[in-house]
């Protein structure tokens, strides 16, 4: 279905996507990071594009609609009416993104209004071909943490889950309320 919206929207032909949408690994903004996560502990959706170029989908981070970057046109700019969902960016940052494309590199960097010239994060445009070990072994092993998250449309967090492998306990916030956490030894 998304593929299917985004040819009508973006006026793609079928000749347009190269490949199927595979999920890829990214950064963050350093408002997210958090001691002891590796520096890409974000992942996103890329489509490629037969002209070198690609369509990012991140909604994790507000990004409510697709990043176009055509090979003829490997620049997209935008207001992004909500930026990024961190309190330590300042409102003004939601303004004038700019998304690049460096085919070359297989990167697609992010540039905020307040740093045009230095990325505020960054998008690895190949596929992850191991996701289990890529993402599995580098959170138990650094992030002692496994967190899934699910926000509501304006970007408010609605549910988490978090497995704290560092306290051995399971953690849940649910309808706005964190719940007493839940130990592995009582399951």
């Amino acid at each position: 279905y998304i593929l299917w919206k985004l040819r009508e929207e973006l006026e793609l032909d079928e000749s347009s996507a190269q490949s199927p949408a595979f999920v890829i690994p990214a950064t963050l903004p350093e408002a997210y990071h958090q001691p002891g996560y590796p520096h890409w502990g974000h992942t996103a959706v890329a489509i490629p594009l037969r002209d070198s170029g690609c369509i990012i989908l991140d909604p994790a981070i507000r990004l409510h609609w697709p990043v176009v970057l055509r090979g003829a046109a490997p620049q997209c700019t935008f207001d992004w009416a909500e930026g990024p969902p961190a309190k330590s960016l300042p409102e003004a940052s939601s303004h004038s993104w700019r998304f690049e494309l460096d085919a070359q590199a297989g990167q697609v960097r992010a540039f905020s209004p307040q740093q045009p010239h230095f990325p505020s994060f960054t998008y690895f445009t190949k596929t992850i071909e191991n996701p289990d070990k890529s993402i599995t072994i580098p959170t138990n092993d650094f992030n002692k943490r496994i967190p899934v998250v699910r926000t509501d449309k304006d970007g408010a967090k609605s549910a988490h889950f978090s497995i704290r492998l560092d306290k051995s306990r399971l953690e849940a916030f649910v309808h706005g309320i964190w719940k007493q956490p839940l130990k592995f030894s009582e399951l």
